[in-house]
């Protein structure tokens, strides 16, 4: 009986030694993977980050444009992050006010008679 209870304790210990073979570097892979691919979206975050910081006093540099553009798709999900990124698009894209008295476009019509 008592045989039995080592052979099963045996095989069970064998299957497990299997298991764990095979299973820890999978394991140890994923891992490495997961921690990688957080770190590439930080660094990611960051870039965009750096960008804006750099080019705050530029309105229409490249890098701006670029980081701009790219906050909708790394910061993705980020509630906070997504309305002041829409408040700021909304700011852009907003027309500034005409001068008062200005009168549409008085430049045309001088220079359509010398055209």
């Amino acid at each position: 009986m008592a045989a039995r209870k080592e052979s099963a304790l045996d095989l069970a210990l064998g299957i497990a030694v299997v298991i764990a073979t095979f299973a820890g570097p999978v394991l140890a892979v994923w891992v490495t993977r997961h921690i990688d691919n957080m770190r590439r979206v930080k660094e990611r975050r960051l870039d965009i980050f750096r960008s804006l910081m750099a080019t705050r006093r530029a309105p229409l540099a490249p890098d701006k444009v670029r980081a701009l553009n790219l906050i909708e798709i790394d910061f993705y999900g980020i509630q906070p992050v997504s309305d002041a990124h829409r408040e700021v698009m909304r700011h852009i894209n907003t027309a500034p006010p005409l001068p008062v008295g200005f009168d549409g476009f008085p430049l045309f019509g001088v220079m359509g008679p010398h055209a």
